[in-house]
């Protein structure tokens, strides 16, 4: 817990942009739950599109930044419709 507060106390006041927060945060959330994918999405709602603004990727599973999909095909929009948070089953 130590190293996630002193990777936080750096970050912060350092970042000028968006990029300079988000890349230690992806770092940090991967390091925090141990998934091999981390990203930041955007949602356009009117053209039914999310993106992949920044993505950091440590396994075999690789989410390319830039990557545009149909919002409505997407694994994000269903846990938001559907009030789930987690899971470990993306099939169900």
């Amino acid at each position: 817990m130590d190293q996630v507060l002193s990777l936080l106390s750096d970050t912060l006041p350092k970042a000028k942009t968006l990029e300079q927060l988000t890349r230690p945060l992806l770092t940090l959330l991967s390091r925090v739950t141990g998934m091999e994918s981390t990203y930041l999405t955007t949602i356009d709602t009117d053209a039914g599109v999310q993106r992949v603004e920044f993505a950091r990727n440590v396994g075999d599973m690789v989410i390319p930044e830039g990557l545009v999909v149909p919002w409505t095909d997407t694994l994000c929009k269903r846990a938001l419709d559907e009030n789930r948070m987690y899971s470990d089953n993306v099939a169900e």
